[in-house]
């Protein structure tokens, strides 16, 4: 591209297409990834609980070894950490 290249995406998109990141370094293309943490699919959240459904699966958590649910604590995700193993910077 003749300009440069930025790119707007969650957290939980970007965990399902990071690998798009690899075809980026191959064809030396650069890409500005602005990256949305909210710890999980929000959207899907929003959808689950808009419609009476409790919240399964779609915040990023630990599960509870109490309660044997994913309701433990936030999981921290280090994004630029997962972009620089691809050789990203």
């Amino acid at each position: 591209p003749d300009k440069e290249v930025y790119a707007m995406v969650g957290d939980g998109s970007y965990l399902m297409l990071h690998s798009e990141l690899v075809t980026s370094i191959q064809e030396g293309i650069k890409i500005n990834i602005v990256l949305f943490d909210n710890s999980g699919f929000g959207c899907i959240n929003n959808l689950q609980m808009d419609n009476g459904i409790e919240s399964f699966g779609t915040e990023f958590r630990v599960r509870n070894p109490r309660t044997g649910q994913l309701d433990g604590e936030i999981m921290r995700i280090n994004f630029a950490q997962s972009g620089a193993a691809y050789g990203a910077k």
